[in-house]
Order: structure tokens, then sequence, then C-alpha cells
């Protein structure tokens, strides 16, 4: 169930989230999962790291945010 935790590429750490925008986090994963979309939230935390990171490096992270939110590319279409 998380293969992270046997991946030597990943490390474990603690934060803390409000309650409510873990919810929130997790009725969103839930419907991605629905879709057939897996991502856990380590992964998320991890895509989210990645972006900010790039971003501050000055680099485009629209790419990166794709990967977590796909539904965006057929939103824009219509527009």
């Amino acid at each position: 169930m998380f293969p992270e935790r046997s991946d030597g590429a990943w490390i474990g750490r603690t934060y803390y989230v409000k309650r409510e925008k873990d919810l929130d986090v997790e009725e969103e994963l839930l419907k991605r999962r629905r879709q057939g979309i897996e991502v856990d939230k380590s992964e998320l935390v991890d895509l989210l790291m990645a972006a900010w990171v790039k971003r501050q490096q000055g680099e485009n992270i629209d790419l990166l945010l794709d990967e977590i939110t796909p539904r965006r590319n057929s939103q824009n279409e219509g527009k």
C-alpha cells in the first residue's frame, strides 16, 4: 500500500496539516481514484514540493502541476 516505505529514494517526514484540509485532500484523491487516477498523499506532497522548488528556480511548473491535475487540460480546451 505504501511502496515509498521500501524505496530508498524516499525518506519519512512528519508534518502537521489542518484537519479540514486533510479531509478535503482525501475527498479529492478519492474522486481521482474513482476516475482510475492513483495518487497517494506522499506522491502528492512530493509533486507539490517539486513544483515549488522549480518555481523558485524560475521554471515553468505547469507540466508538473498537470501530473496532479490532469483535468486541467480538458477544462482549458473549452475556453
